[in-house]
């Protein structure tokens, strides 16, 4: 039987809140967080016997820069000195110093970037945003910058700029691919699927087997009302995390109640929420619904109705939740030996409706 009803993959509430999530994520886990000595301040400090080999801290001083060899070996000392600190999570002291080197030097940009770092790894990101800005004005085409400050600006709700500035970043260096993961789940969350889709496969072919994005981008696809290219996505996602419980349970749903039955496999979906079940110690509700809607898809409805109602055992703190009264709904026709169906799931007519239905189509 179809009916035009479902619930949401665990941990994940809609897929705005998917997406807010997953940007904060990356915001505090950065791959690019050391910054290029400009050529003709390392050129000077290599002059000086100082420097070798890789340098991460840039001093922007200028070819009419008049310091004294000393000073700038001190300058460079205190550079290095915040890098420390800041790797320490010292970030009191690192800030002291920060402070110390702009009063001497206002042009100091990566000043700005390192208060602005530790703001970020803080989740201060109202104090990080003038330090970003003022960085921004003295070193306009540094990738880094740009995205960062988008982060900022989409935690501060102004994402039309937070967009376009994932767009500068990607307009300097084509193959910052963690810019464009940015980009992808920010017009994922205004919507624009097709434009989303298109930077989540460029960065999936710049960096394969990210297992996370892969699944993100699995769920917009199901968002936007392709299933079959979900559900390959979804396979590789799992094959790349075999022991991911969001992502088993998300396919087995999938492949146990979908409406069109060509996408239907109900041998593997009783497969994956069986695994699923096991990951979580048959403690999860949202994938025990799975298991549940599995058993009823390869016609074991004793198994069905007993799993439903171990379910709503666990939900019984919370009976008038709409997971439980769902869950009540679907049990009734397990009990009529009858299997459930998501007519919800991916239909056009149901367009109305998105608000209220999260990642995968589940209703919230």
């Amino acid at each position: 039987m179809c009916i035009r009803d479902s619930y949401k993959p665990r941990l994940v509430s809609d897929f705005s809140e998917w997406i807010e999530w997953t940007i904060d994520t990356q915001s505090r886990h950065e791959s690019d967080s050391n910054v290029d000595l400009d050529p003709e301040t390392l050129a000077k400090l290599k002059q000086l016997g100082y420097v070798g080999g890789d340098v991460s801290i840039d001093y922007s001083l200028t070819s009419n820069d008049k310091t004294d060899p000393k000073d700038l070996i001190a300058f460079h000392m205190s550079g290095k000195k915040i890098a420390a600190l800041v790797g320490a999570k010292k970030h009191a002291e690192a800030r002291i110093v920060c402070h110390a080197m702009l009063a001497e030097r206002p042009d100091y940009w990566t000043g700005h970037f390192s208060l602005a770092e530790m703001a970020l790894s803080e989740h201060d990101y109202p104090a990080a945003l003038p330090h970003l800005r003022r960085s921004l004005e003295l070193r306009p085409n540094h990738s880094p910058t740009h995205r960062r400050l988008g982060v900022v600006l989409r935690q501060l709700k102004q994402t039309d700029e937070a967009i376009d500035q994932f767009h500068k970043a990607l307009q300097i260096r084509p193959s910052y691919t963690l810019a464009r993961f940015n980009l992808a789940n920010l017009l994922a969350l205004q919507g624009n699927y097709q434009e989303a889709t298109q930077h989540f496969r460029r960065a999936l072919e710049e960096i394969p087997n990210q297992p996370m994005e892969q699944y993100k981008f699995a769920l917009l696809l199901l968002e936007d009302d392709k299933p079959h290219e979900a559900i390959k996505e979804l396979r590789k996602t799992v094959q790349l995390s075999p022991d991911a419980p969001e992502a088993i349970n998300t396919l087995a749903w999938v492949l146990a109640t979908h409406h069109d039955p060509a996408l239907r496999d109900p041998p593997h979906a009783l497969e994956l929420a069986t695994r699923a079940a096991k990951i979580t110690g048959h403690a999860d509700p949202s994938i025990l619904d799975t298991l549940a809607a599995a058993y009823a898809a390869n016609g074991h409805y004793e198994k069905a109705v007993s799993t439903a109602q171990h379910t709503l055992s666990l939900l019984s703190g919370s009976a008038s939740s709409p997971l439980a009264k769902r869950l009540k709904t679907r049990l009734d026709l397990y009990q009529n030996s009858m299997p459930y169906y998501d007519c919800l799931l991916y239909t056009s007519d149901a367009a109305d409706e998105r608000s209220s239905v999260d990642l995968g189509g589940r209703r919230i």
